[in-house]
């Protein structure tokens, strides 16, 4: 009965830490971005036009950064600048997609559905997951783009689109410096 108030205590802590670990790495803080995120489907799929997923809205923090963190976010501030790429997912079969732009902001993160179009804008490099690279067809800034990887099969992808407006495998992105 001695050791039920410290493990209580230590649960509740364990839970506060966790939580404010989780809301840190998911919520963005800084300048505001825009991110425009349309959709359209066939009327026979009426799901399919709400699986369009437009991002929340940054939160801003009341305390000003730190000489540590001031260049980071003005390095990402400069990214998020920058001219949008826009990004427009055909789906011919359903296929799990994410897609975050240059500042982690999530445009998209939702099941694309069969002949529906998604048409996203965020500052490149923009990072890419497919599910189904086999079923999307893949158009950046009106340009049919070849999505890199096994995309033949049904196999999942990941890959980013950079400001050239260029597809790259996962590993040639990281070592492409942008």
């Amino acid at each position: 009965m001695s050791l039920l108030l410290p493990g209580i205590t230590l649960v509740i802590a364990i839970a506060v830490i966790g939580s404010i670990w989780w809301f840190v790495k998911n919520v963005s803080f800084g300048s505001a971005t825009t991110a425009s995120v349309t959709s359209s489907a066939p009327a026979i799929a009426p799901a399919a036009a709400s699986a369009a997923v437009a991002a929340p809205a940054p939160a801003t923090s009341a305390a000003a950064p730190s000489a540590a963190t001031a260049q980071p976010e003005a390095s990402v501030t400069a990214a998020v600048s920058a001219k949008p790429t826009q990004l427009t997912l055909h789906f011919n079969e359903d296929s799990w997609t994410e897609v975050y732009d240059a500042a982690n902001l999530r445009l998209m993160y939702d099941i694309g559905q069969a002949g529906s179009v998604h048409s996203l804008s965020g500052s490149a490099p923009l990072r890419v997951l497919l599910g189904n690279a086999g079923g999307v067809t893949l158009e950046v800034n009106g340009q049919t783009v070849a999505i890199p990887g096994d995309a033949h099969g049904s196999g999942s992808v990941e890959f980013r689109i950079t400001r050239a407006g260029h597809a790259l495998p996962r590993i040639a992105a990281a070592a492409h410096a942008e």
